[in-house]
């Protein structure tokens, strides 16, 4: 019974580890701040080496599939409309 347990404690954990997010940037109302870089844990995201229209380095997406959708990327964001992010 405790061996039965333990799996049941592992298939909901790897379950919840197993969650996919996209992330998606908005490179047009980016202004290149660079705090989404700074504040993500899994190093989804780095400023982009081509400016967007406004001249901006704006932030993109390099390492979508460690994202654990933390939110931390939008929630620091100071345009507030940047950064979405999305249950795959």
């Amino acid at each position: 019974m405790r061996i039965l347990g333990c799996e049941l404690l592992l298939f909901v954990v790897n379950t919840r580890l197993e969650k996919k997010f996209k992330v998606k940037i908005d490179p047009k109302k980016c202004k290149g701040c660079g705090l989404c870089v700074e504040v993500c844990p899994k190093n989804v995201l780095e400023m982009s080496k081509k400016s967007n229209n406004q001249g901006y380095f704006s932030a993109q997406v390099v390492n979508e599939k460690n994202c654990v959708g933390c939110g931390n990327c939008y929630m620091i964001c100071p345009e507030g409309i940047c950064i979405k992010i999305y249950k795959k």
